[in-house]
């Protein structure tokens, strides 16, 4: 991440503004960092074959052997061989939200057949595995919904015929 350092206030300012926050202008200030334009997020070498890294938090470039980002402080990993990917795991289900839908479709098993059959076709395998137990969940409670109202109305609709 590149950046201006207000000579006045001391704010650091993006690397392309003219004018501190300040008020002061920021013509005359050199850029510290790596611009955005000189960084290159798929290459682990620079011209000179060095080989370079960069920070995964805010991919400012770091000589081989450094192990903190002299941008933000955080630790630098080494580059892996192939493409990167995080998963990010707020979308999955806490553990409060479960109970209230499994109590949910206990009392109105429609809801939990509805809200199954949104979370099986998630992305996230753990919203797909907790949608088919809710989907599950719901056809049991509407099969065991039908079995005791049968079995209400055959007891009871035999004594009403004595």
């Amino acid at each position: 991440m590149a950046f201006k350092v207000c000579k006045k206030c001391g704010e650091m300012n993006k690397e392309n503004a003219v004018i501190c926050y300040c008020g002061t202008s920021l013509m005359d200030v050199e850029i510290q960092g790596t611009k955005e334009s000189e960084k290159k997020y798929t290459a682990f070498t620079n011209a000179a074959s060095e080989p370079i890294r960069f920070c995964p938090y805010c991919k400012e470039a770091a000589k081989e052997g450094v192990f903190t980002c002299k941008n933000c402080g955080n630790i630098i990993t080494k580059p892996s061989k192939g493409p990167s990917y995080v998963q990010h795991y707020y979308d999955d289900v806490d553990d409060g939200t479960r109970i209230l839908l499994y109590i949910i479709t206990f009392l109105f098993p429609i809801v939990g057949l509805i809200v199954g059959g949104v979370y099986s076709a998630s992305d996230s395998t753990s919203k797909q595995s907790f949608g088919k137990n809710l989907l599950v969940f719901g056809i049991s409670m509407i099969v065991i919904g039908f079995v005791i109202g049968l079995m209400i109305v055959l007891l009871f609709g035999g004594l009403l015929t004595h």
